[in-house]
């Protein structure tokens, strides 16, 4: 993260239970807006929860390991079992393709059941 872009992002989770660090952690999405101000976005990405600055004592780098980390295996396989829900059951109508694309990909599925 020190060597981080702007517009940059990494998933990790944040705890913005300011009283107690042993609870509350939330996955999100940790995005590099300036050189020194990050946005903390929920776990989908879609909306801001919070905007850090970060200086030598606050914020997402200084405070690594305190109140940010590293997805746990848990919120891994969490995020996993979402997508995987979401995934299954998908058909054509849902996949929004143009034509020509359905078209190949169905002709590649004939080329590989023949």
């Amino acid at each position: 993260m020190l060597q981080a872009r702007i517009r940059d992002v990494f998933a990790c989770e944040y705890n913005p239970n300011i009283t107690n660090i042993t609870i509350g952690w939330k996955r999100c999405i940790l995005r590099k807006v300036t050189k020194s101000l990050w946005e903390i976005l929920d776990k989908s990405g879609t909306e801001l929860l919070e905007e850090v600055e970060n200086d030598e004592d606050n914020g997402p780098i200084a405070e690594w390991g305190l109140w940010y980390r590293n997805p746990s295996e848990k919120s891994i396989d969490e995020a996993k079992k979402v997508v995987v829900s979401n995934v299954v059951g998908l058909d054509d109508v849902e996949l929004m393709e143009s034509p020509g694309r359905k078209k190949r990909r169905d002709d590649k599925r004939c080329l590989t059941y023949a």
